[in-house]
Order: C-alpha cells, then sequence, then structure tokens
C-alpha cells in the first residue's frame, strides 16, 4: 500500500511539473541544482503579448447615438485616441461585469464632455464593458476613427 501511495505522488508531481502550475501572471519553472537537487523557479509572464492595437471607424448616424465597447479587466491599462468629423457629445465609460457588487445601474465616468476628439491612458477600475457612448446632435452623419491599445476584446458597436 505504501508503495502505491509512493507511485501516486510521484505520478502527481510529474504531471504537475509538465503540465506546469499557473498562478495569475506567474508561472513557475521546474530545474536541477549543481547538485541534482529540485528547483522551482518563478517566470514572469511576457504581458506584452496579450496586448493589441486596432482601429476602427465608426459612422454615428445624424441624430442618433450609439456605444463602442471592450471587455477589459480590472488593473489593465487603454491608451486611445479618437477624432471626428464634427463635435459630438460623448462619455468614456465602464460598466462592471460583477453588477450585484455596486449599486443598481452603476458605472464609472472616465472622461465626458463635447467634442471632436480626445486621448489618452487609463486603468480600468473594474472588470466589465469599457467604451465610448457617442451622441450626434446634428443634421449629418458623422465618422469617428478611434484607434487602441491594450489587453481587451472587442465588444463593438452597440446602438
Amino acid at each position: 500500500m505504501r508503495k502505491i501511495k509512493s507511485i501516486l505522488a510521484l505520478l502527481t508531481l510529474t504531471a504537475f511539473v509538465f503540465i506546469g502550475c499557473k498562478n495569475d501572471k506567474k508561472e513557475h519553472g521546474h530545474e536541477h541544482d549543481a547538485n541534482g537537487k529540485h528547483v522551482t523557479t518563478e517566470v514572469k509572464k511576457d504581458e506584452s503579448a496579450n496586448v493589441q492595437e486596432n482601429e476602427t471607424t465608426i459612422t454615428v448616424k445624424a441624430g442618433s447615438a450609439l456605444e463602442y465597447k471592450f471587455k477589459i479587466n480590472k488593473g489593465e491599462e487603454l491608451s486611445y485616441k479618437w477624432s471626428s468629423t464634427a463635435p459630438l457629445v460623448f462619455d468614456f465609460h465602464g460598466d462592471p461585469e460583477e453588477k450585484d457588487k455596486y449599486p443598481e445601474g452603476y458605472f464609472k465616468s472616465y472622461s465626458k464632455g463635447t467634442s471632436n476628439g480626445e486621448e489618452g491612458k487609463e486603468t480600468m477600475a473594474f472588470k466589465g464593458s469599457h467604451g465610448w457612448y457617442w451622441k450626434n446632435t446634428s443634421d449629418n452623419d458623422v465618422k469617428v476613427t478611434l484607434a487602441t491599445k491594450g489587453n481587451y476584446i472587442i465588444i463593438g458597436k452597440i446602438q
């Protein structure tokens, strides 16, 4: 019985070594020192591998509004630059994914106003959907060019 337990423990350890163990943004490597003793090393994951850059053009129809959103984790940084062919009412904001942890209808505005463009970086306050609300109060369609860089998933246009 003791031999079976030892074999099972060895198999578990072997599987652990081959599969690897992950903890948030850390990976553990397994090596042997000069004396043959097993050593565990901590390796930082290359976060730049998850960073992407995108540019899109969005048309906000005359007299209407829309949102353009991304799914972003808490603590991630989003760099952005947008410009439009005419001024728009805008609200760059985020809606938390875990709605039960916030008051009903909660959202966080990072910046808002009326403009034909804005540029900056923002660190997300919580995991959720983050992006822009644009409202076109004119009688003409307005084109928005949005360039972003960060670790996110594009949700896209919401009307």
